[in-house]
């Protein structure tokens, strides 16, 4: 109501009238309603965000894997170095 009275009592350029028209017909035109997810789609979708973040963590948990293999094979040469090892990395872990 505002915009139609400023534009009657101030004409704008011929560029800025044609917007405001767009603007009116957007704002009168039909909106689009969008269905509701089920949740069985929300179910779904959730699965593939669980799957994308296992996948991108699965390298973490093979470095890992590798890191427990060789700590305890190490161990079975010199328990008491890698005892040793392993407090220096808790200490650390603690620090940060």
């Amino acid at each position: 109501m505002l915009k139609r009275l400023l534009t009657a009592l101030f004409p704008s350029a011929p560029g800025k009238a044609a917007d405001a028209d767009r603007s009116r017909e957007r704002a009168n035109a039909p909106r689009r309603i969008t269905r509701a997810k089920t949740l069985a789609e929300l179910k779904a979708e959730i699965e593939v965000e669980l799957d994308a973040e296992a996948a991108a963590t699965a390298p973490e948990k093979e470095r890992r894997a590798q890191i427990r293999q060789r700590v305890k094979e190490a161990t079975e040469g010199d328990a008491e170095a890698m005892a040793a090892l392993v407090r220096s990395w808790m200490l650390e872990d603690r620090e940060t």
